[in-house]
């Protein structure tokens, strides 16, 4: 093709033969592109298919349009069975028909189609954490500070303050509080933002529990003193060889050790409520059925149950020998069925 310029500077028409066979060039174009364009944007399927596996229609339908499917295989597992029936439509209405009653979405991206699980209704909408709030009380209506609030199968939690009341942020909305507290039976309560009064109730049987003491036996509930009880059924779990160590991690307050070299079945050190003295002698005073001897020397299985006394009222009992507690241990004794 051949163009003109004139002394001007500008351009000429070109000859009508030149202008005739751009014309025909354009329409060869068109009449060649045309038809591609046709067939990447209006592809037709046509499906006959009777309950069939959804991963078998999907096949079916990338072999006949080129089009790619990008899913989670566990996902397409739980795809219900198609029956599906078109003839010559294009690839959304044939997938519209086919996902009809799958819990699945789809989109086309490009020439892909992406798909998803479907969202559940309300699924989208998510309950913020609340503070939670509230004030725990005994049956006289007064408040029990140091009672325990934890949610239920977490380590988050507070206590109670002297006035009974507790505070504890970023709750999930459904979570559980359990409400303990010593001599109270423990107590479940839903979250809210706002509890109100908490009352929790005397555990009777643990109040009605006999214990020794150095002057015979009471009712927990009588008892002014620090007493622990440790019961024989606590005690038989304990795969020991050693009264001594039998004790560990069942009494607050009293601590179990370990002195030098360890080797099986030997006694443990004990105390009450940390050292007492620099020499080492503040071992608490250990009575067996009313007899001074060694906690060692007892058969764990012969134990019927262990009380220890930790304050002052051993003293008063026991003299000077108490004055860093006492163990009162009592074994089992034959009873008429």
């Amino acid at each position: 093709m051949e163009i003109y310029l004139s002394s001007t500077g500008r351009f000429t028409c070109p000859k009508p033969k030149i202008l005739l066979g751009l014309k025909l060039t354009l329409v060869l174009m068109l009449s060649v592109f045309m038809p591609v364009s046709a067939t990447v944007y209006a592809q037709r399927v046509t499906l006959s298919e009777d309950n069939v596996p959804l991963a078998k229609v999907l096949k079916e339908i990338r072999k006949q349009t080129g089009y790619d499917f990008f899913y989670n295989e566990a996902l397409l597992q739980r795809a219900k069975r198609v029956s599906v029936h078109v003839q010559n439509v294009t690839l959304e209405e044939a997938l519209e028909k086919s996902f009809a009653q799958q819990p699945f979405v789809y989109t086309i991206e490009l020439k892909t189609v992406i798909i998803k699980e479907a969202k559940k209704a309300g699924s989208s909408s998510v309950v913020p954490p609340i503070n939670v709030k509230g004030r725990v009380v005994d049956e006289n209506n007064d408040p029990l500070p140091g009672a325990t609030v934890l949610v239920k199968g977490t380590n988050k939690g507070a206590s109670t303050n002297a006035q009974g009341t507790f505070t504890i942020p970023d709750v999930a909305d459904d979570a559980i509080l359990e409400i303990s507290f010593v001599g109270y039976l423990n107590k479940e309560v839903k979250a809210a933002a706002d509890l109100g009064t908490i009352s929790l109730e005397l555990n009777a049987s643990n109040l009605e529990e006999v214990v020794v003491v150095g002057y015979g036996t009471q009712k927990k509930i009588n008892l002014t003193g620090a007493v622990s009880v440790v019961s024989a059924t606590e005690l038989e779990n304990r795969p020991v060889v050693n009264a001594t160590q039998s004790l560990q991690g069942l009494v607050p307050g009293l601590n179990v050790n370990i002195g030098g070299n360890t080797k099986p079945g030997q006694s443990f050190n004990l105390n009450v409520r940390g050292m007492g003295n620099i020499s080492g002698s503040d071992n608490p005073y250990v009575l067996v059925d009313g007899l001074e001897m060694s906690l060692a020397d007892v058969n764990p299985n012969d134990i019927e149950s262990i009380s220890v006394l930790k304050d002052a009222s051993a003293s008063a009992i026991y003299g000077s020998r108490a004055a860093y507690g006492v163990i009162l241990v009592t074994t089992k004794k034959g009873s008429a069925d």
